[in-house]
Order: structure tokens, then sequence, then C-alpha cells
């Protein structure tokens, strides 16, 4: 039994742990090419964008993805709709070469016309299902370059690879994983957790520190998130103490960055 002490003392103590990595500007600095995790059903397709974030002048790039080819075959690749003006920036997909017997893939990107910075897309991957229900594969990024648009210098970055599910419940969204934010809304579709999601992928992802923090975080509070998930008072007292206040923060954050 999970006593109300250890919650209120988890809950502190992973507080803490995030604002300390709030402030912590090395992890906001290293742009991070990642795919997120996805489900789709047998014999389906489903399409998964290579996304850079926390980019600055991006102009060019090449990207490898393998893949175990009993569960999926890439069926093709295509450009982000984005303008690179608004919420949505893609670069320009010049070619790519799908191998679906040794699983791999690589795309060539680039765009001569406008600097991307931000969130940027660098290609949409379109995978079919092969695989049997239950079997997954991960989706692994190896980057050839990427290249400023001004001086064509190397960009550091870090990669966050992605799994691909076969299911008869699929979803083409990222695996949350926010138990405890989650557990305090009763939904993982509230935009808070969308905000906390986006934090995790784009600074705590990319660090050494951080990866640490979300492993233990994972590890620890599904059993702290049923217990507040069968009380409405702890999912208040959550919600409004904890999940709401980090959010708040996590927003502000991402304002100085961009700023």
């Amino acid at each position: 039994m999970i006593e109300k002490e250890e919650i209120a003392d988890f809950c502190i103590l992973f507080l803490i742990l995030v604002v300390v990595l709030f402030v912590s500007p090395a992890s906001a600095q290293v742009p991070t090419v990642s795919i997120d995790n996805a489900s789709a059903m047998p014999d389906g397709n489903i399409t998964l964008p290579i996304t850079v974030k926390n980019v600055t002048n991006l102009g060019s790039g090449t990207i490898e993805v393998t893949y175990n080819p009993a569960v999926v075959h890439v069926i093709d690749v295509t450009s982000g709709t984005g303008t690179g003006t608004g919420a949505e920036k893609s670069l320009m997909v010049q070619e790519w070469n799908a191998d679906n017997n040794k699983g791999a893939v690589r795309i060539v990107a680039w765009d001569t016309k406008e600097v991307r910075s931000g969130n940027v897309i660098f290609a949409n991957v379109t995978y079919k299902m092969v695989g049997d229900e239950g079997s997954s594969t991960e989706l692994n990024i190896t980057v050839g370059d990427l290249a400023d648009y001004y001086n064509y210098t190397q960009i550091l970055h870090t990669t966050t690879n992605g799994t691909l599910t076969i299911t008869l419940a699929p979803s083409n969204t990222s695996i949350s994983k926010c138990f405890i934010a989650t557990a305090a809304y009763g939904t993982p579709l509230h935009e808070d957790i969308d905000v906390l999601r986006d934090f995790r992928d784009e600074y705590l992802m990319t660090n050494a520190i951080g990866k640490e923090f979300v492993k233990a975080y994972y590890a620890a509070s599904p059993p702290i998130a049923e217990v507040i998930s069968e009380h409405e008072w702890l999912r208040t007292l959550l919600r409004e103490g904890l999940v709401k206040p980090s959010v708040y923060i996590v927003k502000g954050w991402d304002v100085t960055v961009e700023g």
C-alpha cells in the first residue's frame, strides 16, 4: 500500500528535478532528430515524420532509417507540407532509396529558397505493415549530415529513435508515458500533457541527465499513478499543485529559449 506521505514526497522530488532540468541551458541548445513511437494495424500503412527539433538555420541533410524488414517495409517518402513561416516547417525531399531486403531507407532533403528553424519536418516516411500482430521494430536513425543553410557547416545534434508496433489498437501519436499527468487529468489527450510530452522529447531526451530522469520516472511512477487515478482528491492535488505549475514553467522556458 502506497501511503499519502510517500506520494507527496515523490511529487515534491519530481517537481524539484523538473525545475532543475528546466534551468539547464545546455539541454536546450542541441537539436534532436527524432521519430515518434507509433502503431498500426496488420497489413496497414502509416506515415511518420522524421523531425529535426529545436534547430536553427537548417538547410539540408542526409538521413538513413533502418528497420526490421520482417515487420515493416518503406513504400513512400514525401516532403512535409509546411511553408517555413507557419507552425509546420519542412525541407523538400530530393531523393530517397529504400532497400526492403536489408531494411534501410536513405533520404536526401534540402531547401535552397528559405531557411528552416524551430521544429522542422525532414521527411514523411510511409511504412507498410508486413509482420504479424504484436511484432515491432525500432526505427533507428543515422544522420549522414545535417548542414547549416548559410555556411554549410555541420549542425551538432542528438537522435531519438522510434518504435513501430503492429497492433489491433493503432495510434499514430507519440506514446505519452506521462503516467502521473495522465492520472491527474484522467486522459492522455489533454493539451497540457502534449506540452509536457514535447518538453520531454525536445529537452529531457537530448541530454544524459534528462534521459536518466525520464528512465527513473517511468520506473517509479506507474504504481503511484494507479493510486492517484482512484482518488479524486489526489487527482485534483496533483493537477493543480504539480502538473499545471510544471506546464506553466515549460511554456515560460520555451519562450525564453526561442527569444
